[in-house]
């Protein structure tokens, strides 16, 4: 009893550890599921209040169905379960015998057949006076909710219910800056002729700062599509400032300049007036559907992809430098778009990796652009992100916006392709 005890002890100490570290709601979870849970129980869960109030979201130990798993991941807040009495009632839920459990809960019968679940606690996740979630813990003999289970459970409820405290302040922070990113920045335009565009964005995992990424795509004069990728060097307030300032006089330069590189001559011009814009790269390209003609050019930014049923190329014509350095030589690059293809713009966070070779990088996502096709804009854009990105922390923000071109048809028209009005960051 005395070596269970200090063991108990000793986990506790890890898990407090760990829950520490974590900076989400489901990273908290995920921890007291995994470390938490079986330091008492056979198996059992963590469930969080959603930020609405109107429901839990769930998290359960790998050891139990799937399906069951699935089924129970987002329960509303007036459902008849053990966490949602226990959070609606700031108290703990026991009960020492499976049929205790499907009397209390029938619709629940099925789970705890399957589950062997025989008895029960769950404890409800409190803080400052405020029910937070709740943890459960499971067990697969009746009458195991014995006196030295109480106080741990209550114990690592408390550990939860700070780290959940702490967590709800930060996401709350958080979800406003990319808020604030979003609302800085109008909608990409819907339905140009001749074009379809998708995106991505993922901001860098450095707190809950706004960034300077951006991509854009509107309507210019005699038919033309343009587009533009960005990067204002920061993850700040002023950084996002200047974003939006520079994709303003973007768009309205564009509207009047004879080509990519003219826009960007401008824009470099327009930048002295702009504050924290030093050094920030753009790419600019406009696509004229009845001749095919794709024109683009780089301010010290990453090259353009393109993709067609051949593979996929980079295009490295039409390079100067950033914005605000003094370049002097403007040029552009041009391409005639004679089959479907998609141009993969993107910002450097996508091929600036820690630990791999930006050279690599590059060539990782050529051939996997390569290997998804030019078929669909916005399927390539996810197909990039989820290679080149994944679902790990990022040490910069990455933005990739994919236009798909669709060059003029047999009669010589091209309509509108439908594409989505879609924000950075959404």
């Amino acid at each position: 009893m005395e070596r269970r005890a200090r063991l108990r002890l000793h986990a506790l100490q890890v898990l407090t550890r760990d829950l520490s570290k974590a900076v989400t709601s489901e990273a908290i979870a995920e921890a007291v599921v995994r470390d938490g849970i079986g330091l008492l129980a056979d198996h059992g869960s963590a469930a969080v209040v959603s930020p609405d109030g109107a429901e839990i979201l769930v998290w359960a130990s790998s050891d139990l169905p799937s399906d069951l798993v699935r089924r129970y991941r987002r329960v509303p807040l007036g459902a008849a379960t053990p966490h949602t009495d226990a959070v609606r009632s700031g108290r703990p839920v026991v009960f020492q015998t499976q049929e205790e459990l499907v009397g209390a809960y029938p619709a629940l019968a099925e789970h705890y057949r399957l589950s062997g679940i025989h008895s029960s606690l769950c404890m409800p996740i409190r803080d400052g006076g405020e029910t937070l979630g709740s943890l459960a813990f499971s067990f697969q003999r009746p009458h195991r909710v014995e006196d030295d289970v109480l106080p741990t459970a209550a114990a690592l409820a408390t550990l939860c219910g700070q780290a959940l405290r702490r967590a709800r302040a930060y996401e709350q922070e958080r979800d406003a800056a990319q808020q604030l990113q979003r609302a800085l920045l109008p909608p990409v335009a819907d339905g140009l002729p001749g074009v379809s565009f998708g995106a991505g964005y993922r901001p860098a995992d450095v707190g809950h700062q706004v960034g300077g990424d951006w991509y854009d795509m509107f309507a210019l004069p005699g038919g033309r599509a343009g587009f533009a990728v960005g990067d204002v060097v920061g993850h700040h307030v002023t950084a996002a400032a200047a974003m939006a300032r520079l994709q303003s006089a973007l768009r309205i330069l564009a509207q009047a300049a004879d080509g990519p590189a003219r826009v960007l001559e401008r824009l470099d011009g327009a930048s002295a007036l702009i504050a924290d814009s030093m050094m920030t790269t753009v790419g600019f390209g406009d696509y004229e559907p009845a001749t095919g003609v794709l024109r683009y050019a780089c301010a010290g930014h990453p090259p353009p992809l393109l993709v067609t049923a051949g593979g996929a190329r980079f295009l490295w014509e039409g390079r100067s430098m950033p914005l605000g350095v003094g370049e002097s030589r403007w040029g552009q690059g041009e391409v005639v778009i004679g089959e479907p293809a998609v141009l993969v713009w993107y910002t450097d966070g996508l091929v600036e990796r820690p630990g791999e070779d930006v050279a690599d990088a590059m060539r990782r996502l050529a051939e996997e652009a390569g290997r998804y096709g030019p078929a669909d804009a916005q399927g390539l854009c996810d197909h990039v992100m989820g290679h080149m990105v994944g679902a790990g922390a990022l040490t910069d923000d990455t933005a990739v916006m994919c236009i798909r071109f669709v060059p003029v048809d047999a009669v010589g028209g091209v309509g509108p392709v439908p594409g989505p009005a879609v924000r950075p960051g959404s």
